[in-house]
């Protein structure tokens, strides 16, 4: 992501634990085209092509703390594991990027006993205008959002 690179950044890390296998909820989360079905404070504009999201990829969509669209781009993407992009808007004024890992944290023994989980975590992050332009609350807020529409959609299905 852009902070990386050494720019000061605005940073946002948020948690939770999915009662379902990293496989499953890396692929709700990565299917981008249908977070339209299920993350209430986004809404993707265009995915062409992304069936499966590898680095280079792209895709766009709004939010309600951004004035205008999210150009976003995959970074890195291990299924199961990672997913990570980059996103831009007001003509690059505004950038940061999305990075969630998942780890099991827990196993069904013998196919039948126990849960199987995956601890989420999101790290969201801006730099550049966008600092000025949406608060640390916010950033929390629309995280701990996401996570919990991601953990319902996952659970549900």
């Amino acid at each position: 992501m852009t902070g990386q690179e050494g720019k000061p950044a605005k940073v946002s890390l948020a948690r939770i634990t999915i009662d379902a296998p990293p496989a499953k909820v890396y692929q709700k989360l990565s299917q981008v085209g249908s977070w339209n079905n299920w993350h209430t404070s986004a809404w993707v504009l265009r995915s062409p092509g992304l069936e499966k999201l590898a680095p280079g990829e792209k895709f766009a969509y709004t939010a309600p703390f951004v004035l205008g669209n999210i150009q976003s781009e995959v970074e890195e993407s291990h299924e199961g594991k990672s997913l990570e992009w980059s996103d831009k808007a007001l003509f690059g004024l505004v950038s940061g990027g999305h990075r969630w890992h998942l780890q099991s944290t827990g196993k069904k023994v013998l196919g039948i006993l126990g849960k199987d989980r995956t601890q989420v975590t999101l790290d969201q992050e801006i730099t550049g205008l966008g600092q000025l332009l949406v608060s640390g609350k916010s950033m929390e807020k629309h995280g701990a959002t996401w996570l919990v529409e991601l953990k319902k959609a996952v659970e549900e299905h």
